[in-house]
């Protein structure tokens, strides 16, 4: 079967599938699937899965999961710094205080966009609960099938926006423009300038509801509307939309766009998709059409750790089998080569034993070896040892750093206190320490800004539970 490019979103009401397949001209939709769900439970959903790509008689490679806005957490973070390493270890350390969940349950990505006015990084954090994205997973492995990426429906938004800008399809006045995706159970807004996805707000009501009931379309509807406008000037100060455009399920619009433009103060266009979705349809693929249109952008990529291990395992095992192949073949090579040539057997069976002879010792030796070298790792591996954990912190330790009290409590854990000569010392230093692997789930107790003989230190104390699993 042929390798498409498939673009798969699951909600607990339908079923998406867009198919493109690649041509000189870049991706071309090829195919596309709407279909309501009777039930979210995995065997129904694994079932219809099956069916409908047995019936289109594809390939998904590579899959890509389109993760709905109203799944997900989107944050906006104004970051003291440039350096990526030192933005991921604060992304990290934001990461807990912006949900109410333990961090291990938790699965986020972030994205740069850029530097504000007052020189510093901003930044898109998304955020969901490992438990949604885990069902997803489980759907899928229950189907046969392996998502190369889990991307947020929002970015997939905006670049279909990107895409019918430059094939011709409307014109994009420069400046900030809101974008409304009518979705099935809810809508999208987002704010986008000609280079970035500035803000991302989910309201709680989608074609279902807006264009069944008039006085939710008048009320709650335009008060979300203009809640959400004013969320994103209270992060963006002075900065105003000049236009609003509406994509998704655009079938049941009658006074809805004359309606937003009165109440918001700003003109209002609606953005056709009638090429790819019947208008009558009550839900938006827009974010599968940007995803699939242009599926070679990086983009936030939520990523269980547990599949991102079964993901390298499966690359390994490919490339096993393909040796493998490759081996098989060369054998049947030399076999008919040997076949060709039976006038002279004996001479070449003779061959044939010394190479074997030969082969035999070598392998002996190379076992003999490997058990030696095995014994000698066991005896010097001192790895798990306090002392060597301690060694450690030493070696990563900058000149900038300096340490009042080392101490080791009993449950295992390494509690640091010691000062620093700047603040983004200590978050370098514990940068460090997560990347070394010998020290799991970091905390940062304190960190306080202090003078002394004229000079600014920033004192801190820091747990760091020691992993026993590093070898």
């Amino acid at each position: 079967m042929k390798k498409y490019i498939t673009v798969l979103e699951i909600t607990e009401q339908w079923l998406k599938l867009v198919i493109a397949k690649s041509s000189l001209k870049g991706p071309e939709i090829e195919n596309l699937i709407i279909k309501p769900l009777a039930s979210f439970t995995p065997d129904v959903l694994r079932q219809e899965l099956n069916n409908t790509l047995k019936d289109l008689k594809i390939t998904p490679y590579p899959l890509i999961i389109c993760f709905p806005r109203n799944q997900v957490t989107v944050r906006n973070l104004h970051l003291p710094s440039r350096d990526p390493i030192e933005i991921e270890g604060m992304v990290n350390l934001n990461l807990p205080r912006q949900v109410p969940y333990p961090k291990e349950e938790i699965i986020s990505g972030y994205e740069i966009l850029g530097i504000d006015e007052t020189g510093y990084t901003k930044v898109m954090l998304a955020i969901t609960h490992r438990e949604t994205l885990s069902r997803i997973f489980n759907i899928l492995d229950a189907a046969g099938l392996f998502p190369e990426k889990v991307e947020l429906s929002s970015q997939g938004i905006f670049s279909w926006f990107m895409f019918m800008q430059k094939s011709g399809g409307f014109s994009n006045p420069a400046g900030l423009n809101i974008l409304l995706d009518i979705d099935y159970n809810f809508t999208d807004f987002l704010v986008v300038s000609k280079e970035n996805l500035l803000f991302s707000r989910t309201i709680p009501h989608g074609s279902d509801q807006i264009y069944a009931d008039a006085e939710l379309r008048r009320n709650k509807f335009i008060y979300e509307l203009k809640q959400s406008l004013l969320n994103f000037q209270s992060e963006e100060t002075g900065k105003k939309p000049s236009k609003i455009f509406i994509s998704g399920a655009i079938g049941g619009i009658t006074d809805l766009d004359k309606l937003i433009s009165e109440q918001l103060g700003l003109a209002v266009e609606i953005l056709e998709n009638t090429k790819f979705l019947p208008k009558n349809k009550k839900v938006s693929i827009s974010a599968l059409l940007g995803l699939a249109l242009e599926s070679h952008k990086k983009r936030i990529n939520f990523i269980l750790p547990e599949i991102q291990i079964r993901k390298t395992l499966k690359e390994r095992v490919r490339q096993l089998i393909l040796l493998g192949s490759l081996l098989i073949y060369i054998i049947i090579v030399i076999c008919f080569i040997f076949l060709g040539r039976m006038y002279n057997r004996q001479a070449n069976l003779r061959l044939l034993n010394e190479q074997i002879q030969i082969l035999g010792q070598d392998v002996n030796k190379l076992d003999e070896m490997s058990k030696k070298i095995k014994i000698i790792k066991e005896r010097i591996n001192t790895q798990g040892t306090t002392i060597n954990y301690l060694y450690y912190i030493h070696k990563l330790t900058a000149p900038e750093i300096w340490f009042e009290t080392i101490s080791l409590e009993e449950s295992g854990k390494i509690v640091l206190r010691g000062q620093a000569a700047q603040m983004s010392d200590v978050f370098k230093f514990i940068t460090k320490l997560e990347e070394s692997g010998y020290f799991k789930n970091i905390e940062t107790k304190y960190t306080t800004k202090k003078r002394v003989a004229d000079k600014d230190i920033t004192e801190f104390e820091i747990n760091c539970p020691m992993y026993r699993g590093k070898k």
